[in-house]
């Protein structure tokens, strides 16, 4: 097993920074078969933003069509954490 991580640094705080086209670059570039999304919230507050759960579906339409499965984004707070899977988000 192989496990890769991405890091986004100085990303901007008001909304999300990943574009379709970006989605499949970094997907192809990592040649990985799952993905686990987790990023924070700087308000602390775990609760996904209708931004991130729309990012989030966009990632999984773009990694199925490569075998790729996005088994769950988790979003960090300061008291805790959400899991979108759990949530039943995806």
């Amino acid at each position: 097993m192989k496990i890769t991580s991405f890091h986004l640094e100085n990303a901007p705080t008001d909304g999300t920074t990943l574009q379709g086209k970006d989605h499949k670059c970094l997907i192809n570039i990592m040649n990985i078969a799952v993905l686990v999304l987790i990023h924070n919230h700087p308000s602390g507050d775990p609760t996904p933003s209708r931004a991130d759960i729309e990012m989030t579906k966009q990632i999984i339409d773009t990694a199925k069509p490569l075998g790729i499965s996005v088994h769950d984004h988790l979003i960090i707070g300061r008291k805790g954490y959400a899991s979108m899977k759990g949530l039943l988000l995806i």
